[in-house]
């Protein structure tokens, strides 16, 4: 082996390792180091210096036009924001972290993992959603103050966020239920590759992955991954809809999944909580105004809201500043469990942060890196590739707006982007 594949190894371990830490990093803080749990939540900050130190002493080649704009545009922000804005070097140094030292790790991903590298990491998402489903139906029945609720920090309290019928959405391994939101949706993808176009799975636990995944969805209360799921089978559908002979496989999907619905729909032991999921979910869409309502707001990700506003007279023509969107700031300005000073939505949150100017420039950037990705990912479709493709079935909506102002957000936008950008590859070997 020569001294730079050597390298690329150790990146690929130093990836890996990024993963597990992103999918078990709420674990430590909840249940094994609680008392560390500040220090913690940027566990993989160090990690991501490191990767992009080794990066450049292999010479990988991961920079690009993006990676380029992105350094000089946050120093830019930040010392905008240290001039006009909040003034405050530890909130500005947090929310510059994101475009500096992770945002480059989707081009680094992208050149060093190979499809069997993408598709190692299937298996260990496919094997994980077992456990991961039986984790959250336990926090789904336990109370709040058991030990498998425990909040960030070791809290007794509890770390559910609110479901409904007396019911708490269970966060899994993460600190927050977001987390576990976000790790279904990217299980999805995964589940739909190995059930319709690599079968080096068992049939057996891709089935049991399916049940596990649609089982989500009620013991969650979540639905994000309702709609996420739904937005994995339709690129799905699409991939099938350009090959006539894949009509077996939409009506086999269809069938089983109809088959699993059904079977769920009609257990008794299920009948709790898909009734607190259909309560939740009735009750959530008719506070944001219905479905359209709903699905206006994520679309958006807050745009129309940020642009309303970044007029507003409590900040400057440069927003409030980066990082200032961020829970951490958030909790370090007001010194309580507040979460949003922003906008919750990402676009929104952006251009609250950065102003009208330089936050819809970061937006269109976002844009023009997630249409590039998608061009990319249907040429590689009609070559009869269509990792890429299906993989944009969570990653599209990460890349998009997927949340930079929580370190759970921002690790599934790297890891799902740079495996995106990975599939995108020429050669795959």
């Amino acid at each position: 082996m020569t001294v730079q594949s050597i390298g690329i190894q150790r990146i690929k371990i130093g990836i890996w390792l990024y993963l597990i830490l992103l999918i078990f990093e709420g674990a430590l803080r909840k249940w094994v180091l609680p008392g560390l749990s500040n220090p913690l939540l940027l566990i993989r900050d160090p990690l991501a210096l490191w990767l992009l130190y080794m990066g450049n002493k292999y010479k990988v080649g991961y920079s690009n036009a993006y990676t380029k704009f992105m350094l000089p545009f946050t120093l830019i922000c930040a010392y905008i924001s240290l001039i006009f804005c909040h003034q405050n070097y530890y909130v500005a140094a947090y929310g510059a972290r994101i475009t500096i030292l992770h945002f480059p790790l989707v081009y680094l991903i992208g050149k060093v993992f190979s499809k069997d590298d993408i598709v190692k990491i299937g298996y260990f998402i496919l094997y994980l959603s077992i456990p991961m489903l039986g984790l959250i139906i336990l926090q789904f029945y336990s109370p709040q103050s058991a030990w498998i609720n425990r909040g960030v920090g070791g809290n007794v309290e509890g770390a559910g966020f609110s479901g409904a019928e007396g019911y708490f959405r269970p966060p899994g391994t993460f600190s927050f239920t977001s987390g576990n939101s976000s790790f279904w949706a990217f299980t999805g993808p995964f589940i739909f590759y190995f059930l319709f176009y690599d079968f080096s799975v068992k049939r057996f636990y891709v089935y049991v992955a399916i049940a596990a995944l649609l089982l989500s969805i009620p013991f969650s209360i979540s639905r994000t991954i309702l709609f996420s799921t739904a937005f994995s089978l339709l690129f799905v559908l699409i991939s099938f809809s350009r090959n006539a002979k894949q009509l077996g496989k939409i009506l086999g999907g269809i069938i089983v999944v109809v088959f699993l619905v059904y079977l769920a729909s009609n257990i008794k032991a299920l009948e709790t909580s898909l009734g607190v999921f259909n309560s939740r979910f009735t009750s959530a869409n008719e506070n944001e105004g219905g479905l359209s309502g709903v699905f206006v707001d994520r679309v958006l990700g807050g745009l129309i809201n940020g642009i309303i506003h970044s007029g507003d007279a409590d900040k400057s023509f440069f927003g409030y500043g980066i990082g200032y969107g961020t829970n951490f700031a958030a909790r370090l300005i007001t010194g309580g469990d507040v979460f949003f000073l922003v906008d919750e939505a990402e676009w929104g949150r952006i251009i609250g942060e950065l102003g009208p100017l330089l936050g819809l420039l970061l937006v269109f950037i976002r844009i023009l890196q997630t249409s590039e990705v998608t061009n990319n990912a249907y040429v590689k479709l009609k070559n009869n590739e269509p990792l890429a493709w299906i993989l944009l079935g969570f990653s599209f909506i990460s890349l998009l707006q997927g949340g930079w102002s929580t370190p759970t957000g921002l690790g599934f936008y790297v890891i799902s982007g740079g495996l995106t950008v990975a599939a995108l590859k020429t050669n795959q070997s």
